[in-house]
C-alpha cells in the first residue's frame, strides 16, 4: 500500500511522457505503462488492469515490434497470464533482437532474464 503513491507518481509521468511523444524510446513509454498496469493490483486498491496493459503492450510492439524491451515485457505479462505458448513466441523474439551495444551490461543481463522467463515458458509448453 505505501508504495501505491509511487506507482501513480510513475503513471502521471508516463502519461505525460506518452501526451509529448509517445513513440520516444522506440515505444517504451508504452511497455512501461503496459508493465505498470499489469503489477499494479486493480480494484479498490490500486488502478491495475490487464486490459489496459495488454493494450499498450500492442502500442508499443507497433511502435518498434523488434525491440528487446518491448518484447520482453509482453512476454513476461502473458507468462503471468499462463499463455504460455504466446510468452514463450514473444521472448523468443526478445532473444532475437539486435544486442543494444551502447548498453553491453543492460543488455547482458536483460537476455539473461529472457533466458530465464523462456525456461518456464518452455517447461509448460512441452
Amino acid at each position: 500500500m505505501s508504495a501505491m503513491k509511487y506507482a501513480k507518481a510513475a503513471r502521471a509521468a508516463l502519461e505525460r511522457a506518452e501526451s509529448l511523444d509517445a513513440s520516444a524510446l522506440a515505444g517504451g513509454v508504452y511497455a512501461s505503462l503496459g508493465a505498470l498496469y499489469s503489477k499494479v493490483p486493480g480494484g479498490l486498491i490500486g488502478f491495475g488492469d490487464d486490459k489496459r496493459a495488454a493494450d499498450y503492450f500492442h502500442k508499443a510492439l507497433a511502435v518498434d515490434g523488434d525491440n528487446i524491451d518491448n518484447n520482453f515485457f509482453y512476454g513476461e505479462f502473458l507468462l503471468d497470464q499462463g499463455d504460455y505458448a504466446g510468452a514463450r513466441t514473444v521472448l523468443e523474439r526478445a532473444l532475437a533482437a539486435p544486442p543494444v551495444a551502447e548498453r553491453p551490461v543492460f543488455d547482458a543481463g536483460r537476455r539473461a532474464e529472457i533466458r530465464n522467463l523462456l525456461t518456464v515458458a518452455r517447461s509448460r509448453t512441452s
